[in-house]
């Protein structure tokens, strides 16, 4: 409802020629307020310009391992007075591909990978958190971390990277031992009463929301070196599956 079709980019009109789309990621460049989407392709990863939404445009592309299931998550920073950088961080569940890094600063000219993190072998999905999900932006007084979800170790448990360097995100800590599969995450930044249900002196709280398949499990991550479990809900079994 109010929702007015504007245009589309057929697969076989992407300069790569992939057979299949997974996920995207908005993306406002706060330099020249260009709006873009960071496009999970099945052979890599497109940004596509979509400033004029009748219009859109690819602006680069970066190549991956061939694979149905490929997410961004972006991140931006300013690091100068007015001036502002931005990565987009790559999963992909294409075995031995590790977690690509694309750097999209010198955006709308073109994209470039950054690097490759190699601690993983692949993973289902990424989060960061304590950032605007509008500008992907840190919040006022917070620090953002780089999550990854269903990674090849430690049977899929969350791992958590520092974003001091956003492009080269430093592992912190994984999930304590016992820690399930984590299909998808989601947090909270806890300034109200509710950090009295946190642990002592966590306050602003960092609540990880974890998804796995049997339960949904709330983490205090304030300290990454030793998270707490704050409450477990069980829900009915449920089986999940997508495309390959």
């Amino acid at each position: 409802n109010n929702v007015d079709f504007l245009a589309q980019i057929p697969l076989n009109s992407f300069s790569s020629q992939p057979t299949s789309a997974a996920n995207l990621w908005g993306f406002i460049n706060l330099n020249d307020n260009r709006e873009y989407a960071v496009v999970g392709l099945r052979n890599g990863t497109a940004v596509v310009d979509v400033t004029d939404p009748a219009n859109p445009r690819e602006a680069g592309f970066v190549a991956g391992p061939a694979s149905t299931w490929r997410e961004a998550k972006v991140y931006q920073y300013q690091d100068a007075p007015g001036h502002y950088r931005a990565f987009a961080y790559i999963s992909t569940e294409a075995p031995n591909t590790g977690l690509q890094v694309l750097d999209l600063s010198d955006l709308p000219n073109s994209v470039k990978l950054e690097t490759t993190l190699l601690d993983t072998g692949r993973q289902h999905t990424l989060y960061v958190s304590n950032i605007d999900y509008g500008t992907n932006v840190v919040l006022p007084g917070a620090e953002a971390f780089l999550y990854a979800a269903g990674s090849d170790i430690a049977n899929g448990a969350w791992r958590v990277y520092s974003l001091a360097n956003p492009a080269n995100p430093q592992l912190i800590t994984a999930a304590p031992t016992g820690a399930q599969y984590e299909h998808d995450s989601t947090s909270l930044l806890i300034t109200d009463s509710r950090v009295s249900q946190c642990e002592p002196g966590h306050n602003p709280c960092q609540v990880l929301v974890d998804y796995n398949e049997n339960t949904v499990d709330l983490w205090d991550v304030t300290n990454k070196n030793a998270a707490v479990k704050l409450s477990q809900t069980t829900y009915p079994s449920v089986e999940f599956t997508h495309s390959g």
